[in-house]
């Protein structure tokens, strides 16, 4: 009896992995919204970097 006690104790709750379910897409939506939020300040340096180029009449 005390071994099932102790294998129960160290098993998770049962409603662990629901969690973990309902959290997966919110993680996943933080990940790509700060991918894309990088991607987008990448694009506007890259923006800024012409236009400066463009006004100074510089050419690649």
């Amino acid at each position: 009896m005390e071994s099932i006690a102790i294998i129960r104790r160290l098993q998770p709750p049962e409603y662990a992995l629901d969690i973990l379910l309902i959290l997966r897409p919110l993680i996943i939506f933080i990940f790509l919204y700060g991918a894309a939020g990088l991607m987008a300040d990448q694009a506007t340096i890259e923006l800024q970097i012409l236009e400066s180029l463009a006004v100074s009449g510089e050419h690649i």
